[in-house]
C-alpha cells in the first residue's frame, strides 16, 4: 500500500492523498495496480489536522483496495454506523398522563396532531382523544 500527498493550494482546493494497492505475481512477474484518490477535509469540526489526514488515508487505502480487489462497498459501515448517537425510540403518549393533558392543551391552542406524532408514538385511545380536541 502506498499513499501519496499533493498540496493542492491552487484555487483554493483541499489537500489530497492518492494511495495505491499493489499485488504483484513474484513468480509470473504480473502486477496490478489501483488506485484512489481522497480529499483531506481540514474544516471538519471535532478533529485535529493529524486526526483529518489520518481519516483520509484511511479511506483512500479503503477504496483502494476495494477497487483492486472488485469489494462492493454498498455495505460500508459507515454507511450504517449512528457514531454513537442511536435513534431514540420516541415516547409513547397515553391518556391520563401529564404529557397527555399538555397535548390537549397544544391542540387547544391551535397545535395539531401531526405534530404531536412527530414527538410521540400515540396510543389509539389517546390519539381517539385528541381527535376530540382538535374538532372542537
Amino acid at each position: 500500500m502506498f499513499a501519496d500527498f499533493f498540496n493542492s493550494d491552487k484555487n483554493n482546493f483541499p489537500p489530497i492523498m492518492k494511495s495505491t494497492a499493489t499485488i504483484h505475481d513474484v513468480e509470473g512477474g504480473n502486477t496490478i495496480k489501483c488506485s484512489a484518490i481522497v480529499g483531506v477535509d481540514l474544516n471538519q469540526k471535532g478533529m485535529q489536522v493529524p486526526q483529518q489526514f489520518g481519516s483520509a488515508s484511511s479511506y483512500g487505502k479503503k477504496y483502494a483496495l476495494g477497487n483492486l480487489l472488485l469489494i462492493d462497498d454498498t455495505a460500508d459501515a459507515d454507511a450504517t454506523n449512528t457514531h454513537g448517537r442511536d435513534q431514540k425510540e420516541k415516547p409513547v403518549l397515553k391518556t391520563g398522563t401529564d404529557a397527555f393533558d399538555k397535548a390537549i392543551d397544544y391542540i387547544k391552542s391551535g397545535g395539531t396532531i401531526t405534530a404531536i406524532n412527530a414527538k410521540y408514538k400515540v396510543d389509539v385511545a389517546a390519539k381517539a382523544e385528541l381527535k376530540k380536541y382538535e374538532q372542537a
